[in-house]
């Protein structure tokens, strides 16, 4: 966990990448316990997160700042081959985008 980490490396900068709240996933009362536990330990530390629901969310539940990293893509990573594709070729593109949810407004 979180806790168990800061306690075992206190000398380490401490990163810790926020992809939700998970307070949302698990309501019993010792996990969201924990989970607040958890991100006030890792603010002395750093926090970040890819949205900026998220950064607010953290700030106005949680009482914590986490830095704002936009979505990327590694495009040393993802792009075409060179004259893998001809005129009369089909492009096909694959993405994952979740420009909006009902709990994310």
């Amino acid at each position: 966990t979180v806790q168990e980490f800061c306690r075992n490396y206190p000398n380490a900068i401490h990163g810790y990448y926020i992809q939700d709240i998970e307070t949302r996933f698990d309501s019993d009362p010792q996990s969201v316990l924990q989970v607040k536990k958890g991100y006030k330990e890792m603010s002395s530390g750093f926090l970040f997160v890819k949205t900026a629901w998220l950064q607010h969310q953290l700030t106005d539940f949680f009482n914590v700042s986490a830095f704002l990293i936009r979505p990327t893509v590694d495009d040393n990573l993802f792009y075409p081959k060179s004259g893998s594709i001809q005129p009369t070729d089909h492009v096909h593109i694959c993405a994952m985008v979740r420009t909006s949810t009902p709990r994310r407004n």
